[in-house]
């Protein structure tokens, strides 16, 4: 017997395999292309998607992702064309003369004002009413003032008031006077003007944030996946120097 290999054919191909301990083999061969994979619909089942809205095998959906016209939202202000008199440095001398003085109003939603108000406490019988229009005067409503509780301050009591209206055209406006019955009649009628509140317009625009479609991550096949970290108006209505409004701006 001799140890040599015996000859091969001439022109034969030879082949060398590795093979592991079990005889398998060693390493193995993997073609990738550059297309992107197509992902079959049962990889889909369990997810909470509905498949027409994508593309057969395709993670991108084919809806369309452009933000529709935002819709304008309009709303309206009742602005006081007035200095809170409460404010004013002279407010309790003011009271002193007239035994009735509005102390401030604001608007208490789309179409309604609520205001507070002071009096000279004359007597303990006594009551307040406010005398209001939305028509410069052409119909008169009438409404009763409230006694607010504990809210007595040397010699003079608050009341309040509420009042609502029904939706007011842009450019109303509504009209004040505060009447006083209290051994005898008492006015505040802001020195005659009356106290004013116009309604205004505001414009303002939702915006709509539109979600942009995330494509599906690329994973080495040969790894695994990393897993991821759990109202201004700009015209007064006033064509007078004093304009109440210029002091709001």
């Amino acid at each position: 017997k001799t140890s040599r290999t015996p000859p091969v054919t001439p022109g034969g191909r030879k082949i060398v395999r590795f093979a592991d301990i079990l005889g398998l083999d060693l390493s193995s061969v993997k073609i990738f292309s550059d297309q992107i994979p197509r992902i079959p619909k049962a990889a889909f089942e369990d997810l909470d998607v509905n498949m027409s809205d994508y593309e057969v095998g395709s993670p991108i959906s084919k809806q369309s992702f452009l933000p529709n016209p935002t819709p304008a939202v309009t709303t309206t202000s009742l602005v006081p064309m007035f200095n809170q008199p409460g404010g004013e440095s002279h407010f309790f001398q003011t009271l002193m003369d007239r035994k009735v003085c509005l102390e401030n109003a604001f608007m208490d939603g789309p179409s309604a004002i609520f205001g507070v108000v002071r009096v000279l406490n004359i007597s303990f019988h006594k009551s307040v009413t406010v005398k209001w229009t939305v028509n410069d005067w052409s119909t008169v409503a009438e409404t009763r003032c409230q006694y607010v509780k504990g809210s007595s301050k040397g010699n003079t009591d608050k009341f309040s008031f509420k009042l609502v209206m029904a939706s007011l055209a842009v450019g109303s406006r509504v009209q004040f006077c505060l009447k006083y019955d209290c051994e005898g009649e008492h006015w505040d009628s802001n020195a005659g003007n009356n106290y004013v509140f116009q309604v205004f317009l505001n414009s303002s625009r939702q915006s709509v944030h539109i979600a942009k479609p995330q494509p599906m991550p690329k994973f080495n096949l040969m790894t695994r996946p990393h897993q991821a970290r759990p109202f201004h108006p700009t015209n007064s209505p006033s064509q007078t120097e004093d304009d109440p409004w210029l002091r709001f701006m």
